[in-house]
């Protein structure tokens, strides 16, 4: 009786396990089709930046740190070719936390690298030249 009930209970939870992953799959590739509809010069930028920050918020609900990290960039990228240099800086600064987190000296270059294109369009030199700097140097 006792060895029933545990096969039953092993192949319940292998089927919840099983389910969960496949919830997880359908959650990155919704995340990586927002990030696409973002780009998707059929919709205005007000459009693209719904969608962009749509697929920010989803990819933090999954705890995927790698899918975060892009869906963080498509938005600090989008943000700053429209000129909104205050969620571009907020963004990579969430990009430069995350990336320190994880070890990535890739997205923190980059993120390092936009604000400094940021503070200096916005004629901020000395923190232009920090974060080229940073840039530059990891």
């Amino acid at each position: 009786m006792n060895l029933k009930y545990f096969i039953v209970l092993g192949i319940s939870l292998s089927g919840l396990l099983c389910l969960k992953a496949q919830q997880k799959e359908l959650s990155v590739n919704s995340v990586i089709e927002m990030m696409k509809s973002s780009n998707d010069d059929d919709y205005t930028v007000q459009e693209k930046i719904d969608y962009a920050k749509a697929a920010v918020s989803l990819a933090k609900s999954i705890d995927n740190d790698s899918i975060c990290l892009k869906a963080l960039g498509n938005l600090a990228d989008l943000t700053l070719r429209n000129g909104d240099f205050v969620t571009s800086k907020a963004t990579n600064r969430k990009i430069i936390e995350l990336s320190n987190k994880v070890h990535d000296s890739l997205g923190l270059g980059l993120a390092h690298y936009a604000l400094g294109y940021t503070f200096a369009a916005e004629e901020q030199n000395d923190s232009s030249y920090y974060h080229f700097y940073r840039a530059a140097n990891i």
